[in-house]
């Protein structure tokens, strides 16, 4: 692992244009959890960059029928947050709650009163919730407002576009104060701190309580993600399977599935399809049991396109038609999009022409606020036509 690590010192000035990837994923959230609490953090210390995103996301949530209410923090100072959203916001359940400027506001009380009142949010504030945040404040809540940030889904990262650093991870960010120390991006590479903090816990991992084990194996799995994104795949998977054992030991099914996951896809990028089959059936299993819809679909689309790459083209279509059910049942129209392109890939290998480009065709339909992808189903129509 040692000599993994030398070279992710090497490309640690690799910068991974993740923006297009990270707004999707962010519109995703916004729209999966209409109605009902949520909890995530938005990192990124760019003022015009969040400017242009949070315009960019109000415009498209408004096609939607989705208000996203902006609550800026910097033009009132606040020391409870939950009556501050109820006077903003009101009662709405129909759209999403953008906090900014907590900066100016962070301080011992405002934080000891989220612990407190971290139930009283979630059971009153029935839309979701997004902090952008600066990484000093990220931490500042990881460390003096444990309880209410172990409530949040996930952490976005937005990486200033004239900072040269390494994008952060996408899914989680570590829970112990041990993994996050307060430094500026600015000041200090991203992957350099990654890697010290690696270090750490590798010297004192006999000693590890529960918690630092937990925040050891989501370091893990940002080392094998930041190979992924390098391109790297291969030397991604001994992070990922220690990770995977740590989960294992403390027996948390659900970051089980979403490392297993992980290495399903790094196997079949890798172009190991019967290992990435194993893995991504695990995945299945696991996000079955503890009631993930949204988990099993993702990893039914991946096994269908394992079984496509395998030519076993029937099975596949099933597996990618089973995906398609439970992303409509959950409204999810990206996946729904993303998975008719995998289907008319499918179609198009099998040598159904009309029907690849009928499912391309309705895949551009549901993609039409995602132009990355909307650029992807007009190329693969093309070249049908």
């Amino acid at each position: 692992m040692a000599k993994r690590q030398k070279h992710l010192k090497r490309d640690s000035n690799t910068t991974s244009n993740a923006h297009p990837s990270e707004f999707d994923k962010l519109l995703r959230f916004i729209v999966n959890f209409q109605g009902r609490f949520a909890l995530a953090f938005i990192r990124g210390d760019d003022g015009q960059q969040r400017e242009g995103v949070l315009a960019s996301l109000a415009d498209l949530l408004k096609e939607k029928d989705i208000n996203l209410i902006r609550v800026d923090l910097a033009f009132h100072e606040s020391t409870n947050l939950l009556t501050t959203l109820k006077n903003e916001c009101g009662q709405s359940d129909h759209g999403a709650i953008v906090v900014t400027g907590i900066e100016a506001s962070l301080n011992e009380n405002l934080l000891a009163s989220l612990n407190v009142q971290r139930d009283l949010i979630s059971q009153q504030i029935k839309c979701p919730i997004l902090f952008w945040v600066s990484i000093f404040a990220l931490n500042l809540f990881a460390k003096q407002a444990p309880d209410f940030y172990d409530f949040r889904q996930t952490v976005f990262n937005f990486p200033s576009p004239r900072a040269h650093e390494a994008s952060l991870p996408v899914e989680r960010t570590a829970q112990s104060s041990i993994a996050f120390e307060s430094v500026r991006p600015t000041h200090q590479d991203w992957n350099e701190h990654l890697l010290s903090q690696l270090e750490k816990y590798q010297k004192n991992e006999e000693n590890l309580g529960p918690r630092e084990r937990l925040a050891y194996a989501e370091l893990l799995e940002e080392f094998a993600r930041s190979y992924r994104d390098m391109r790297h795949r291969t030397e991604a998977t001994p992070y990922l399977q220690k990770a995977l054992a740590i989960y294992a030991a403390v027996k948390d099914r659900s970051r089980q599935a979403a490392v297993l996951q992980a290495l399903g896809d790094t196997y079949y990028y890798s172009g190991n399809q019967p290992k990435a089959a194993e893995n991504f059936d695990v995945a299945l299993r696991l996000y079955r049991e503890i009631g993930n819809r949204l988990g099993e679909a993702t990893v039914l689309q991946s096994l269908g396109d394992v079984k496509r790459m395998q030519a076993s083209f029937a099975e596949a279509e099933g597996l990618l038609l089973r995906a398609m059910g439970i992303f409509a049942a959950i409204n999810d129209s990206y996946s729904q999009g993303a998975t008719l392109l995998s289907l008319a890939n499918l179609y198009r290998a099998a040598g159904s022409k009309q029907k690849a480009e009928s499912a391309a065709r309705r895949a551009r339909d549901l993609l039409k606020p995602y132009l990355n992808l909307v650029e992807r189903a007009d190329k693969l129509i093309r070249e049908l036509s």
